[in-house]
């Protein structure tokens, strides 16, 4: 079999995407040398080309047809998200003649944010066989949801970089010099972005009411701030409303604990190694809509940091897979997310006393995922069968202007998350 693996010259925004597709490339090519018995080819995309084809008519989108033809593949695999390459997989299949061709889409959490995109997709998609990988078993479950046909939804836990993410004694003691931790203080991190879709607000009140500020004890904040809200319930920031926000909570902390938080900014992939390393557990109580896996969580695992999750959306597979994984419950009504203050306090005062630190050297292994990964290469892939009635919905509301609480879709779809 000839299999072709299409990539895009521009990434997706989000560092963590970043990161996944580069881990991603890395996977197809050992995926590649282990299958030597087929032929994989790569091909990226160069999106400055296209969008200036569209624009002034270069001619470089029909040499794009033309070489991605010459492969000659059997599958076609679109390995990461790109919100630029619809049009470029749309003129893909509606140039590819031979019927019954395999296509595989890796899908995010974003899905649902494109749903009209995929639907435009449609009658191109007619007569050829389809499937789509994602990466936890509710983003699998919420995908499917939206398939006349559930089982073209395959799950596969996205790689890391397992060379770079390990215990290292060195990093430790060279990340709690330079930020003077002493020897009695436990380090708690949250690393990914500062904004209000992570419910990084509540996670400071959790440690206010813990009474954080007479414990030894210090919190880290790892990542670049954004003014993203909770959008399926209709809340927005105006720029720079969030961090101001944030400040503002902080400084009606005990003046204390204020001195216990610290921003560590953007992290390089080097740097964040170093906190993973320096600290003693990785926080996330993300309910985010997009929160289809964690990439952080299986990075900060493999140095050996116990986490404490929201039980929500991908997160759950670690609450389910690792030994050092809690959770930590919470309640939501109409957007508003309150966790248990009392299982916190107690899961902190455990914490403040813990010396566990084991790596989980078993976690999602490079090999597993990639025997996972060749199984579904090689398996038969369902013709395409089309969309379920929700997803029309869900375009439908988007159009209208709707968000999904006022037009009821909320508990539907994302009750796979919860």
């Amino acid at each position: 079999m000839i299999f072709l693996v299409i990539t895009m010259s521009r990434k997706a925004d989000w560092q963590s995407v970043k990161v996944i597709s580069r881990a991603m490339e890395k996977l197809y090519q050992k995926t590649a040398r282990q299958m030597d018995q087929h032929s994989f080819r790569f091909f990226e995309v160069d999106l400055t080309q296209v969008e200036n084809d569209f624009l002034f008519g270069n001619g470089y989108i029909l040499q794009l047809i033309q070489k991605i033809n010459s492969f000659k593949a059997d599958t076609i695999i679109f390995p990461e998200p790109h919100v630029s390459q619809f049009p470029i997989i749309d003129l893909i299949l509606k140039n590819d003649s031979r019927l019954k061709k395999n296509y595989i889409f890796y899908l995010y959490g974003s899905f649902t944010n494109y749903i009209e995109k995929w639907l435009a997709l449609e009658k191109s998609l007619h007569g050829k066989n389809v499937s789509f990988i994602t990466a936890s078993c509710a983003s699998q479950a919420l995908i499917s949801s939206f398939f006349k046909e559930k089982s073209i939804v395959k799950k596969i836990p996205y790689p890391i970089n397992f060379e770079q993410f390990y215990f290292s004694q060195d990093k430790r003691k060279e990340f709690r010099k330079k930020h003077d931790v002493k020897r009695d203080e436990k380090v708690f991190l949250y690393a990914g972005r500062i904004s209000e879709q992570k419910n990084i607000l509540q996670m400071i009140q959790l440690f206010e009411k813990g009474k954080a500020d007479q414990l030894p004890a210090k919190i880290f904040l790892a990542g670049s701030s954004d003014d993203l809200s909770n959008e399926v319930f209709g809340k927005k920031n105006i720029n720079g409303q969030f961090y101001k926000k944030l400040q503002k909570a902080i400084n009606k902390l005990p003046k204390q604990l204020q001195e216990k938080i610290h921003f560590l900014g953007h992290l390089s992939q080097e740097d964040l190694r170093k906190a993973f390393n320096g600290s003693d557990f990785l926080i996330s109580l993300s309910t985010h809509h997009d929160e289809d896996y964690g990439i952080v969580i299986t990075q900060a695992l493999k140095t050996g940091l116990p986490c404490l999750l929201s039980p929500w959306g991908g997160y759950k597979d670690f609450l389910r897979d690792s030994q050092h994984c809690s959770p930590l419950h919470f309640t939501s009504k109409q957007g508003k997310i309150r966790f248990d203050q009392d299982q916190f306090s107690q899961w902190f005062s455990h914490a403040l006393s813990s010396q566990v630190r084991r790596t989980e050297e078993d976690l999602y292994p490079e090999k597993s995922i990639i025997e996972e990964l060749k199984s579904i290469l090689l398996e038969d892939i369902p013709s395409w069968k089309g969309f379920e009635q929700q997803a029309y919905q869900l375009a439908e509301s988007k159009k209208k202007g709707l968000t999904l609480y006022q037009d009821s879709l909320y508990h539907k779809i994302y009750q796979h998350y919860l």
